[in-house]
């Protein structure tokens, strides 16, 4: 455990350190991401004993870009936002540039239709783990918690205007706040009070409610989140899930999959359209902005494991669980906007709960053990890779019919086109056959499995 007072070095504690609070806190999960084509994905409960891997690098950073604008309520060098979507990590950057680079799930290599957030482009390290599950669900690090390098076997902080390259090595610690809170009841009302129930029973009133939520919306990855679980947490947000997990191929294609709504702090939401779809919360008289601090905004809220986590306070009905609400429903937390997905009450809905559930060195380890498992009966272990592809494809193309070696692997009529391989060999050749809608031929591509570090990736041969 590591005493942590007034200066904080590149931890999640930058923003209370400066509010002059001094505490204990402790890395109970460390995770570990080798920027390589086949790279590993490792995490650890603590900071000793063996890795487990999790997942693999499909495709690794080689660019830092200009990150999303909340990065700037996270210290350079640490995870600027975590969501089951992507991780979003905030560099050092000369002249106070929001540089930053990302860590994506296999769906998000490509960004859905309709995608609202940041795009990372070349900055994104695709891995091949699911949106939702491992470290982009139980494993995932929270705002603001630090990232440094790994060079022979010894880490070191991010220098300023650094750049990924392959082969570099990432290594995120994931520190335990001892007073994080175990609930948090905010008031759907103007002036309503926002309390947190800490460990020993008391109830501290954190801030209060400038706008209340009325309804729901369309945002990223919530097709990916299950209803009531968290989707989104930065410095400037967090976002709940009212949409089942569906898992589409592409979330940003019709039918409408997602549904969720918004907590936002108020300095953050003067650079935000006014909508219903955002509960807005201030400070309380005489505190500092809320942007950046836990617990709402950084160092306390998890992903969970999808279990459900928020519920609402309806008249009439007590605390019950959030109903699944898919797609723009501006009025879908009232009377009237509930009755239409089933339930009758007596008034709108009067507050929302989020229940923190309980994260410490047992609860991650076995959360490591579950997907570490998950990952070897993919075939990760066999030499898992997923091709997809990428650049202009042939005109007319309405679907592509992966094969190998004479046998049909896969047909893909949602792009973009991807064959998921779980049990590849090296030196393995592929081809992709793209069909038009009238059955006729539009060309093909080709693609070999190479070795790539300590795992295997995709070549693909020369096209137009």
């Amino acid at each position: 455990m590591k005493r942590i007072c007034g200066r904080i070095e590149l931890t999640a504690l930058l923003t209370l350190a400066a509010a002059g609070i001094c505490f204990p806190a402790e890395t109970i999960l460390q995770l570990r991401i080798e920027n390589s084509p086949g790279g590993r994905v490792q995490a650890r409960a603590g900071t000793e004993g063996a890795w487990a891997t999790v997942g693999r690098v499909i495709r690794p950073a080689t660019q830092a870009v200009t990150t999303f604008p909340a990065a700037r309520y996270t210290p350079p060098g640490s995870v600027a936002a975590t969501a089951v979507h992507g991780i979003r990590i905030r560099l050092p950057a000369s002249g106070g540039n929001l540089q930053g680079i990302s860590i994506q799930p296999r769906e998000f290599g490509h960004m859905p239709r309709r995608y609202g957030g940041h795009v990372p482009g070349p900055s994104a390290i695709l891995t091949d783990i699911p949106a939702g599950t491992a470290i982009f669900r139980d494993l995932a690090p929270l705002a603001g918690d630090p990232v440094r390098l790994e060079q022979s076997g010894s880490v070191r902080e991010i220098p300023p205007d650094w750049r990924p390259t392959p082969g570099d090595i990432l290594r995120i610690d994931s520190r335990e706040l001892p007073d994080r809170p175990v609930e948090i009841v905010l008031w759907n009302k103007a002036g309503g009070s926002v309390e947190a129930l800490l460990r020993d029973g008391s109830r501290k009133r954190i801030a209060t409610v400038l706008r209340p939520v009325r309804g729901t919306g369309r945002f990223d990855g919530t097709a990916y989140t299950g209803v009531g679980a968290l989707n989104t947490n930065h410095g400037g947000v967090v976002t709940i899930s009212t949409a089942p997990a569906l898992r589409p191929e592409d979330e940003g294609q019709p039918p409408e999959c997602r549904g969720g709504f918004q907590i936002v702090p108020a300095a953050h939401a003067r650079t935000q359209p006014v909508m219903p779809q955002s509960m807005v919360v201030a400070p309380l008289d005489g505190d500092s902005l809320l942007e950046g601090r836990p617990p709402l905004f950084g160092g306390a809220l998890t992903l969970g494991d999808g279990s459900p986590v928020v519920e609402m306070l309806v008249p009439g009905r007590g605390w019950i669980s959030l109903p699944a609400i898919v797609g723009k429903q501006d009025d879908a937390f009232t009377k009237d906007g509930l009755a239409r997905v089933g339930l009758t009450v007596q008034g709108d809905v009067e507050a929302f709960r989020i229940r923190l559930p309980v994260r410490d060195k047992n609860v991650i380890a076995h959360a490591i053990r579950r997907a570490e498992r998950t990952f070897e009966a993919s075939g990760g272990k066999h030499g898992a890779v997923v091709w997809e592809l990428r650049g202009t494809l042939p005109p007319g193309t309405a679907y592509a019919v992966f094969s190998s070696e004479g046998r049909t692997l896969a047909i893909s009529n949602v792009r973009p086109f991807r064959l998921a391989l779980d049990r590849a060999h090296e030196g393995q050749a592929l081809t992709a056959a793209f069909i038009r809608a009238d059955g006729s031929s539009a060309g093909s591509r080709t693609a070999t499995v190479v070795r790539s570090g300590n795992g295997l990736a995709i070549r693909e041969g020369s096209w137009p």
